[in-house]
């Protein structure tokens, strides 16, 4: 539970809500829909086309994992554009009765998600200058991990790093999530993506998952 001080409940409230305003306007959600509609578009009209060429179905099946992954990353940027910049006032009173104070200025946050690299600004509360930070209003709203790899990341990486040391199944993991803020480049070739997953599922099956490792 977080209680809010210095501002009446109401005031808290719209305050809030004009935050994730400015803060989605400054991302501009409505451009990242319209990159999202775009990227149907053209997998639509590369499909249409490839059947009127008789393309073969793995050239398309090839075309199509990468505007899904293109779609994805746009999809998390959309979610992170509507977060507002976590300010919640002045001060916080957190679960353990502590008060936190917020930051003077918003810091950068970064996670790396399967469909690529994300980052965003939000403010932070800690007990006092120099002391530890308590609570990230965004991290905390969207559960998101203690380390920069996604939680769907890190389990790709656990099951491919049955068989492989982990930091190697990381690496694995990031060839197939590199982004740029406006589309995603896949650094090696879309060929091996599905034999991944797919050998990556019956490993687990067969198989006693490696230990967890935290990022």
């Amino acid at each position: 539970m977080i209680r809010v001080f210095k501002n009446p409940i109401h005031k808290v409230t719209e305050a809030a809500a004009m935050k994730i305003v400015e803060s989605a306007q400054k991302r501009n959600p409505e451009q990242i829909a319209r990159n999202m509609y775009s990227i149907v578009d053209q997998l639509k009209s590369a499909v249409e086309s490839a059947a009127i060429d008789g393309n073969s179905f793995d050239s398309v099946e090839r075309k199509a994992i990468e505007r899904v992954l293109q779609i994805g990353f746009q999809a998390a940027e959309l979610l992170l554009a509507l977060q507002g910049d976590g300010n919640l006032g002045d001060e916080i009173q957190t679960a353990d009765a502590k008060i936190s104070r917020r930051s003077e200025a918003t810091s950068t946050t970064r996670l790396r998600s399967i469909f690529g690299e994300h980052s965003f600004e939000q403010f932070t509360y800690a007990s006092g200058k120099n002391k530890p930070v308590s609570l990230r209003p965004i991290s905390a709203r969207l559960s998101l991990p203690a380390g920069r790899w996604s939680f769907l990341l890190q389990e790709f990486s656990q099951m491919l790093g049955v068989d492989q040391a982990y930091d190697q199944a990381m690496k694995i993991s990031v060839r197939f999530s590199v982004a740029t803020s406006a589309s995603i480049r896949l650094s090696e070739s879309t060929e091996t993506w599905a034999a991944v997953l797919a050998n990556s599922w019956t490993i687990c099956r067969c198989q006693k998952p490696a230990a967890k490792r935290s990022c």
